[in-house]
C-alpha cells in the first residue's frame, strides 16, 4: 500500500468524521431585545446543556425580536442546541435560590426540561454533511 491510500484511510482509523456540517440557529419569540444571546451546541449528553463544545453570541434584532447565530465546520452527526438570554450580560444563565432560571432560555427541538435542564436525547438534531438550519422559539424565564 502506498502511502498516499494510507494517509486517506487514516480519519477512518481514528474514528474521525469526515463530514463537516455548518449550522443556521433561527430564534423568535424574545420578548425583550437588551443584553445578548448565548448559543452552544453540544455534541454529547454530558456537555448539554452547561458546556457545549462550540459557542458563539447573536444580536436581537429589536424589530422582528429574533436573532441568528451560525457555526461552521461542526462535526456531522448528532448534537443539541442551547440558548441563553443573557439580558444582563454577565456572560451565563442568572437563577433564583432554588437554581430556576430568571432568563429566558431554549432548546434545539423546543425541548423543556422537568425539574431541571432538558435531555440531551429531546433537544438531539441530526446535523448532515453542508448546511443546517434549527428554529428555536424561546422560553420565558420563570
Amino acid at each position: 500500500m502506498n502511502i498516499h491510500r494510507l494517509l486517506l484511510l487514516l480519519p477512518l482509523s481514528a474514528g474521525l468524521p469526515l463530514a463537516a456540517a455548518d449550522l443556521d440557529v433561527v430564534l423568535t419569540g424574545f420578548r425583550h431585545t437588551d443584553g445578548q444571546v448565548l448559543v452552544g451546541v453540544a455534541t454529547a449528553a454530558a456537555s448539554f446543556p452547561s458546556s457545549p463544545q462550540f459557542n458563539t453570541t447573536a444580536v436581537i434584532d429589536a424589530s422582528t425580536r429574533t436573532a441568528k447565530a451560525h457555526f461552521t465546520g461542526l462535526p456531522a452527526g448528532a448534537v443539541a442546541v442551547s440558548v441563553i438570554h443573557d439580558r444582563n450580560r454577565d456572560g451565563k444563565l442568572g437563577t433564583n435560590f432554588l437554581g430556576i432560571p430568571t432568563e429566558p432560555v431554549g432548546a434545539s427541538n423546543n425541548a423543556k426540561g422537568r425539574m431541571g435542564p432538558p435531555a440531551f436525547a429531546d433537544a438531539q438534531i441530526e446535523l448532515r454533511d453542508g448546511t443546517n438550519e434549527v428554529r428555536i422559539v424561546m422560553g420565558a424565564a420563570k
